[in-house]
């Protein structure tokens, strides 16, 4: 079975969770009709904290509730980290427990995906040390200059340095979790997510 934890906490972009969930969750319903069979892919929203499960206050003042905390969650194959809204500094400040498990969890072997200035508690951490990362565009100068260590790649949207994949915008999630889709459904699931996903693709264009 395979388990994938979004991770909330304040200031982070409700769509660095809900949309790669909808698409995983739209995927496992095409594949039941393609496939006609059941592929199981879990999908949970965990809190940044240690302990408890208190409503969280997102960055469009939405409310989540998250169904784990770190403690309580189950073992995941892959951890989404969502962007943050205006400067990281508070929430890389604000959550030193977290950076600690993502370091736990990297240790393991875990994948772990991070989107825009998400990539900073990775950064923080020290877990792209001498490793290949991205990040938003606004946010380069700011990165390069907090994280001397990491080799930001400008130019590319999606980087993958062993376990460890970052995206530099919610679209570039979008590209991830399609390729996550074909990799785990196959081609012809993720074909019609992407149709359903992506406005770029329509079927009916000449």
């Amino acid at each position: 079975m395979n388990v994938s934890l979004f991770v909330a906490y304040p200031r982070a972009l409700l769509t660095g969770l809900s949309l790669p969930m909808e698409m995983i969750r739209s995927a496992q319903s095409i594949a039941r009709m393609k496939l006609s069979r059941r592929l199981s892919w879990d999908c949970f929203v965990v809190t940044s904290e240690m302990t408890g499960k208190k409503p969280i206050k997102l960055s469009s003042g939405i409310k989540v509730l998250p169904e784990y905390s770190l403690n309580s969650a189950p073992i995941p194959q892959s951890i989404f980290i969502p962007p943050i809204w205006g400067s990281p500094e508070v929430v890389i400040r604000k959550n030193r427990p977290l950076i600690d498990w993502l370091i736990e969890q990297s240790n393991k072997g875990k994948e772990i995906i991070a989107t825009g200035t998400g990539v900073c508690l990775l950064a923080e951490a020290g877990l792209l040390n001498s490793k290949i990362a991205t990040t938003h565009w606004y946010y380069f100068d700011q990165f390069e200059k907090r994280y001397p260590k990491v080799n930001l790649k400008r130019a590319h949207f999606i980087t993958q340095d062993e376990n460890i994949i970052c995206t530099g915008s919610i679209n570039a999630l979008v590209d991830l979790t399609l390729y996550f889709i074909e990799r785990e459904f196959g081609k012809d699931v993720s074909q019609v997510i992407e149709q359903h996903y992506s406005h770029e693709i329509n079927p009916y264009t000449e």
